[in-house]
Formats: structure tokens, C-alpha cells, sequence
């Protein structure tokens, strides 16, 4: 559901997977998300729902996007979830 559907179904899937806790395929989805979909609410759903998965692995991704990213929102998101996952 993450790569299909509009823009609210993918929002939704994201925020799902968040449920996942450490899963592996659900942290890459969630980093693809992040770095790749077009809609900005996917983006800073998948920054959000990385935060909650709480795996260190996810750091590259949301500091990639929080380096990158055009959009204010998102780039915030990737930033408090880096602030959680290194635990200040």
C-alpha cells in the first residue's frame, strides 16, 4: 500500500507500519518512502513512523532527508527523528 493508491493511502501506510517495531521490510519501505515519494505527507509520515520504529538503521535516511529535503515540514520530522533514535 505504500507505493500504491493516493496520496492519503500512502500517508496511511506509513503511519501503519510504525507498528512494525524493528521490522526490517517495513523500515526500508518506510526509507524509500522517505527519500522517494513525490507527496510531502508521505514523506513526513515515513520521517514520523521512523522515529516510532526506534531502529538506529533508519539514521542515514533521515539524515539524508533532513539534509535534502525541499519541504520545511518533512526536513523537521527527519530531524526529531534523529533526535530520538541518538537519544537526546
Amino acid at each position: 500500500m505504500l507505493r500504491i493508491g493516493d496520496r492519503d493511502t500512502r500517508a496511511q501506510a506509513a503511519h501503519d507500519l510504525a507498528a512494525a517495531h524493528c521490522d526490517e521490510k517495513a523500515r526500508l519501505a518506510l526509507e524509500r518512502a522517505l527519500l522517494c515519494d513525490a507527496e510531502t505527507q508521505v514523506r513526513r509520515v515515513a520521517a514520523e513512523s521512523l522515529d516510532r520504529l526506534g531502529d538506529t538503521r533508519a539514521l542515514p535516511s533521515l539524515r539524508q532527508a533532513y539534509a535534502t529535503d525541499a519541504n520545511r515540514e518533512v526536513r523537521q520530522a527527519a530531524y526529531r527523528g534523529i533526535i530520538m533514535l541518538e537519544g537526546y
